[in-house]
């Protein structure tokens, strides 16, 4: 009903009313926004408008509790509101743009912010706010400027301080990151996402375990800080602590459901740990959380690729590259999964693309080498090798000399030192006396592990051979063991096959002819190649069983570590021999094994040193390589240019075994009984 008033009413005591009514309205907003009961300060807002429809206050508090909620749309019109109202009002300016960021409104945002610096050169955190966005496009220059000006202005300011650091970092400036977190930590002991940046920048310098604490910090200072968690999970998968990783990341997840990057880092650690039916379930919930989230895409496609389900993993390649075009590392790993399904010209291709998108892409190199050197592409392929000099964890040592590029040695002194594995040392040492004779004037040392020298000291030629150099030593140039075939221009023609090139101990080869015997045709055998190189080379003990069953032949393993344990297992009825607890068992490699080895007809092997050894001895061997091998063993064909003696048996369809095994088993057939005849 409308309100009558009788004569003699006062019409200023009613405006004093509903004066009083809007700042006890005002005033209760205030206090329950304040007091975080959002619902009731939304209400109490609303009526205080209805009251004085007019009043800044009251529709700035409301905007600011709307985007405070994350109703961000609706804060917008307050503070277009308040702005209409008040044209001059530089905090609602700066609080307008923080909506426009979240509402990815960046241009709108960065104008907003500028206006409320324009309309108040000295607002510290106007200029910290827009900081933030230019940070966020990419124009660190100027974030920098700003970040710089509002602590000139304020510099007891944590926020800026943080996020300057958070910047210094990105810019490659660590160090000075780290002191902006100590310092805002000093000015606000308590602030949780300071010490979370810290943990984040301190984990990036490898420095794990101050990581590790600055993090916990974080948590315990807010335990439902869900980055912070996530941040801790990151850090435990770097210390190879998995399943704690694996706690975090789900504590992560438990306090943000639709946080799509903590499923992306579980379903990593997942698959570094072989849970690879669990890393796809997290990985596919980031993608439904995420529809253009690359990175998942990308990690998706490797364990598809692990799970052997290729077309799949191709298809998640292409996701990821669809959603970022320049996903070097996404083209690079989708060219390695072409390769090995054998579509080496699509695979090339990839790798071209890769290295256009990031030219000193060391990976795509030492991958792009490693198709054209199987392809016989020798040229292309070793000076694309070199890209491997820059990567880590090769098992070379970090010597500070320069690298020989071919240039004269007269007079000089050069370091060849080994690289990578056992395997391929004995099969690129045969280059070392090769050198020392071309380079007649030069000093030519190599280095290799010690466990090598036993063996490698009955390699021929005038040179020196140590296992590291010594403070007396002195080297001008340093050279790469398999660098050497560049340097050699060595080409399928010009390959250096002479072999025997190693030979083993005379003394022991007595002493395991006693052991072993004349007896029988004798085969050494070498099933299992350690996984983490090149997966796949191994194939089943079982797979040589046929063989025992052959008149006179003998099995005698060579087989040492990883996959000893099969033998537990060869049925009754199997005999396969073993050489006993004191083969090369002693700091030397091999020495034992190509002692063995002169006393045998044959030697059969996977992919692993063992062949390479037999090979640089000049012994009769026969080699099972899975679908697409190793480089070295080149495609479409049944010898090797590398060791005369070695046959090649090639699988025709990924994880088959079988057909290579009927074909050995029917050479050994036909060597055995060739050389029961020479015996007769």
């Amino acid at each position: 009903m409308d309100e009558k008033r009788g004569p003699g009413t006062d019409f200023e005591s009613h405006r004093a009313i509903r004066n009083a009514d809007f700042e006890r309205e005002l005033a209760a907003a205030v206090q329950a926004h304040r007091n975080g009961r959002f619902a009731d300060a939304l209400a109490a807002y609303d009526r205080a408008i209805v009251l004085a429809p007019q009043s800044v206050a009251a529709h700035y508090g409301r905007a600011n509790l709307l985007s405070q909620t994350g109703r961000s749309a609706e804060g917008l019109i307050g503070y277009n509101i308040v702005i209409a109202l008040k044209p001059d009002y530089a905090e609602a300016f700066n609080n307008r743009g923080n909506v426009l960021h979240d509402l990815k409104r960046y241009d709108e945002s960065l104008a907003s912010y500028s206006r409320a610096i324009d309309l108040e050169p000295n607002y510290a955190e106007a200029f910290s706010n827009r900081a933030f966005l230019l940070q966020e496009l990419g124009r660190t220059d100027e974030a920098l400027a700003d970040y710089e000006q509002a602590l000139r202005l304020r510099p007891a300011y944590p926020e800026a301080l943080s996020n300057r650091s958070n910047l210094l970092h990105q810019l490659g400036r660590s160090e000075e990151a780290l002191a902006g977190y100590a310092q805002a930590i000093s000015l606000r002991p308590n602030y949780a996402e300071a010490f979370n940046n810290r943990g984040h920048v301190l984990h990036n310098l490898g420095r794990f375990e101050e990581s590790l604490q600055s993090l916990d910090r974080a948590i315990a200072l807010n335990p439902n800080y869900f980055q912070a968690h996530t941040n801790r999970g990151y850090v435990l998968h770097s210390l190879k602590r998995l399943e704690e990783s694996v706690t975090s990341y789900k504590q992560a997840i438990a306090l943000r459901p639709d946080y799509p990057e903590a499923y992306n880092n579980l379903g990593n650690v997942f698959h570094e740990s072989k849970h690879l039916d669990e890393a796809l379930i997290a990985l596919d919930r980031a993608i439904a959380l995420r529809r253009d989230y690359a990175l998942a895409f990308y990690n998706r496609a490797n364990v598809l690729r692990d799970m052997g389900r290729c077309d799949e993993a191709l298809s998640s390649f292409d996701r990821a590259i669809a959603v970022n075009p320049n996903y070097a590392e996404a083209v690079n790993n989708r060219a390695l999964l072409l390769h090995d399904l054998g579509r080496f010209d699509e695979a090339l291709t990839g790798y071209d693309r890769a290295i256009a998108l990031k030219p000193r892409y060391v990976i795509a190199l030492n991958n792009r080498a490693q198709t054209r050197l199987l392809l016989g592409k020798f040229d292309e392929g070793w000076r694309d090798y070199e890209a491997r000099l820059e990567l880590k964890d090769q098992g070379r040592p970090e010597l500070n000399l320069p690298h020989w590029k071919g240039e004269s040695l007269k007079g000089r002194n050069i370091l060849i030192h080994g690289e990578q594995g056992l395997g391929d040392v004995i099969q690129f040492c045969r280059y070392v006396p090769l050198l020392a004779e071309r380079e007649a004037d030069a000093r030519v040392t190599l280095a290799v592990r010690p466990n090598l020298i036993g063996l490698l000291q009955r390699l021929k030629g005038n040179f020196q051979l140590l296992s590291s150099p010594g403070p007396d030593d002195r080297f001008e140039l340093q050279c790469a063991l398999l660098s050497l075939p560049l340097r050699f221009g060595t080409d399928l023609t010009t390959i250096p096959a002479a072999t025997p090139y190693l030979s083993a101990d005379p003394a022991p080869v007595a002493r395991w002819r006693q052991k072993i015997g004349t007896g029988g045709f004798r085969i050494g055998i070498c099933w299992h190649a350690r996984p983490v190189v090149n997966p796949g080379r191994s194939f089943p003990l079982q797979e040589l069983y046929r063989l025992a069953s052959i008149p006179g032949v003998r099995l005698i393993s060579l087989q040492k570590g990883d996959g000893i344990d099969q033998l537990s297992a060869v049925p009754v009825g199997i005999c396969v021999e073993t050489l006993g607890e004191d083969f090369d068992n002693g700091p030397d490699a091999f020495v034992d094994t190509a002692a063995v080895m002169e006393n045998l007809d044959l030697v059969i092997s996977c992919d692993t040193s063992i062949a390479h050894l037999a090979g640089a001895l000049g012994k009769p061997a026969l080699l099972a390589l899975k679908y697409v091998p190793d480089w070295r063993w080149l495609t479409g064909r049944n010898d090797s240019p590398w060791y005369p003696k070695l046959r090649l048996y090639r699988q025709r369809a990924a994880d088959d075994w079988r057909p290579v095994f009927d074909e050995i088993a029917a050479e050994v057939e036909r060597r055995s009984a060739a050389g029961a005849g020479v015996r007769r």
